[in-house]
């Protein structure tokens, strides 16, 4: 089953769903979700502006040409 699928038969449980707690958990859920994911992307960003300012860095062109070099065109 694809991501879209599985999406919608997710929707649809979601819609016929009674019970205003189980919809609170699972919106719960997803908003933890998004903000550790958020986290995760600005712990990544703030890693590599790191790296940047202490010049743990490489160029493009020459990481492209050892892989050229190693792995082929």
């Amino acid at each position: 089953m694809d991501i879209k699928t599985e999406k919608l038969h997710l929707i649809e449980r979601l819609i016929q769903l009674q019970d205003a707690t189980i919809v609170s958990r699972v919106n719960a859920f997803l908003q933890n979700a998004l903000e550790e994911r958020d986290e995760l992307l600005e712990n990544s960003i703030n890693k590599g502006v790191e790296q940047s300012k202490s010049n743990q860095v490489h160029d493009h062109e020459n990481v492209m040409s050892e892989m050229r070099a190693k792995y082929g065109s």
